[in-house]
Formats: C-alpha cells, sequence, structure tokens
C-alpha cells in the first residue's frame, strides 16, 4: 500500500474572512482523527492575516491557545503560538507544535492612541486558515 501525502495532511479553517469591531475567537480544531488519543494531528500551521482596518485600528494581536476541553474551559498558549501583532494587509504564518487536543486562534483588536468614536471605524478584516498534520518533523515554513 503506498503512502499518499493527503494521508499525513487535514486542511482547516481557523477562522471564516470576517468583519469584526471587538475581539475574536475562531473555530475550536480539534485534531483528533478520531477518538483514540493515537490517531491525531501533532503539529499545525495556521496563517492568520488582517484586511482592511477602520481608521481607529492601528494593529491586531492574534495568537493561537490549546486546550484538552472542547469548549475551550481552561487554555493556554500553544508552542509556537505566541502573540503577534499584525497591521493592515499582513500575515503572520504560525508553526504549532501542539500538546492539548484542541486549537484555537483569538484576535484582539488594539486601537490608535486617540479613537475618534465614529461608529464604524473600529472595524477589520480577519481570516486564518491551516494546515494540520502528523508527521514527526516540523513543516517547511513557506
Amino acid at each position: 500500500m503506498t503512502q499518499e501525502l493527503r494521508n499525513y495532511i487535514k486542511s482547516t479553517e481557523f477562522l471564516a474572512v470576517q468583519e469584526a469591531s471587538a475581539a475574536v475567537n475562531g473555530t475550536i480544531i480539534d485534531t483528533y482523527i478520531d477518538n483514540t488519543a493515537g490517531h491525531h494531528q501533532d503539529m499545525a500551521m495556521v496563517i492568520a492575516g488582517a484586511g482592511e482596518f477602520g481608521t481607529d485600528i492601528d494593529h491586531l494581536n492574534i495568537k493561537v491557545l490549546e486546550s484538552d476541553s472542547a469548549v475551550f474551559a481552561s487554555s493556554s498558549v500553544a508552542r509556537g503560538g505566541e502573540e503577534v501583532e499584525v497591521g493592515e494587509g499582513e500575515q503572520n504564518v504560525f508553526q504549532i507544535e501542539r500538546s492539548k487536543r484542541y486549537l484555537r486562534i483569538t484576535v484582539t483588536p488594539v486601537e490608535i492612541t486617540s479613537p475618534s468614536e465614529t461608529p464604524g471605524e473600529d472595524s477589520f478584516l480577519v481570516y486564518a486558515t491551516g494546515l494540520l498534520t502528523n508527521w514527526a518533523v516540523p513543516l517547511p515554513l513557506l
């Protein structure tokens, strides 16, 4: 039986493209292939990006969390998922070495020093997509 690359990689949407005006939590990703602890993806590459910002937004703080709880009752920052600043039109690639079953991305907007307080000027576009794998070595960064 030949091994195929598609058997080792799972494409996943961590956060659908959306416009928001407050902190956003992405989809909770279950890294297990089935309910057997031995069948899971150990590595993840998450690409998170920002689109257009309203005039009151300076940048976004983005990080990847992990948890053993499907509802994220408690969580911690995933190894490789440390918080980064992402500016308008920029993206960041996270290389995650997970130690817990579930992953989720969080996005927090940071306003400029003196925001206008005009409705709609605190909005931003954001997205995150990724790959999960159970390879024994880290994914090559793009």
